[in-house]
């Protein structure tokens, strides 16, 4: 049974990631400073035409304000990271974009985009293809998911200096066909100890981190299958259970093997997603009750069925989810705009699952 999610474009077996340690790649030559990615501003709504992007570059000192012109007619992206610079005893933090002076632009066409350029910013124009002397453009389903990992973790998004051809040699060429990635191609490449997806965006090479957990073409009807195989038609322990619930609780079954918890996680990953959202949306309560409900389902379901058993070879896996639910609640715990009996009810409920679920790799 094929599970992988990646479509390899030739029938040759090759490894879908490279043992070289590229870690030097990417990284800041200026000693002292340290970045760290953060989501952009803008707001992004998926819009129902299929409107392609394009970019141009400016001077740093004119890209926010370029930035601002365009707005007034189109949609514009720009990556930022913050900047933590020492300066004598102090820190200085600033925010900066990722790549000075590159602005993303969408509209209907190139030419209505260059002629408001034309108007504006005299001498300034979108990036042309160095060989066709076309202006580049790239389809508003590859920016989607792009722009998706920036609002959420933008630290997942690194340009990288080489072409994308440059990271051919020894990779294979992967379509991804399910996720938030879906639909993006590029190679595996391990960089800096851990698997990136490279892609190209308008003739730029990018690398994605987090894609370890992009690993099934359907985690749902696999789920459904083993189930299935298992002969397992029960829920949860809950008696009652909400709609929400009923639905988490759906990613769950028995995990027999490393493939299982890995279906189980995929599966989970929209649910952490929408508990970011929720957050995001200053609704609090919801983003708890998902993921005490998350944390309590793999108490019940995982580590207290399956703790004598092989469970300690999939521990990394099971720890993955668990950090990644503790971000989130940690989240709120330090925001200002959470309200005080929200806070109090994520320590206690952590207190209780600790107690029940003293494997459960969670703080106390």
């Amino acid at each position: 049974m094929e599970l992988l999610i990646y479509t390899y474009s030739d029938k040759m077996s090759m490894p879908l990631y490279s043992t070289d340690d590229l870690s030097d790649l990417g990284k800041n030559d200026q000693a002292g400073t340290v970045y760290e990615a953060v989501p952009g501003k803008e707001v992004f709504p998926e819009l129902e035409d299929d409107s392609p992007w394009f970019y141009l570059f400016t001077y740093r000192s004119k890209a926010d304000r370029v930035s601002k012109k365009l707005q007034e007619r189109f949609q514009t992206f720009i990556h930022k990271t913050v900047v933590y610079n020492r300066r004598g005893k102090n820190i200085i933090k600033e925010e900066k974009p990722s790549v000075s002076g590159l602005i993303f632009v969408r509209g209907d066409c190139c030419d209505a985009i260059q002629k408001f350029l034309d108007t504006n910013f005299p001498g300034m124009y979108l990036v042309r293809d160095y060989y066709t002397k076309r202006t580049v453009s790239i389809p508003h389903r590859m920016m989607l998911p792009f722009m998706k990992i920036s609002q959420l973790s933008a630290d997942r998004i690194r340009f990288m200096p080489n072409s994308f051809g440059y990271y051919s040699s020894g990779h294979t060429l992967v379509t991804v066909t399910s996720g938030v990635l879906a639909g993006l191609e590029g190679y595996i490449v391990r960089i800096a100890r851990e698997k990136r997806l490279v892609i190209s965006v308008g003739n730029m090479t990018v690398a994605i981190s987090g894609v370890s957990k992009e690993t099934f073409e359907n985690a749902e009807e696999y789920i459904k299958l083993r189930k299935l195989q298992q002969n397992d038609a029960s829920s949860s322990n809950f008696i009652h259970l909400t709609s929400r619930q009923m639905e988490i609780d759906s990613c769950f079954f028995q995990p027999e093997n490393r493939i299982d918890i890995l279906a189980i996680a995929r599966s989970l990953d929209k649910w952490i997603t929408q508990a970011k959202f929720l957050v995001k949306d200053g609704k609090y309560s919801e983003a708890i009750d998902i993921t005490m409900f998350i944390l309590e389902e793999i108490g019940c379901r995982i580590l207290h069925k399956g703790k004598s058993s092989n469970m300690d070879k999939v521990q990394d896996i099971i720890e993955n989810i668990c950090n990644e639910i503790i971000l989130v609640l940690a989240t709120m715990e330090e925001s200002a705009k959470v309200p005080t009996e929200q806070k109090e009810r994520i320590v206690m409920e952590k207190q209780s699952l600790v107690i029940r679920f003293p494997f459960l790799p969670i703080s106390d």
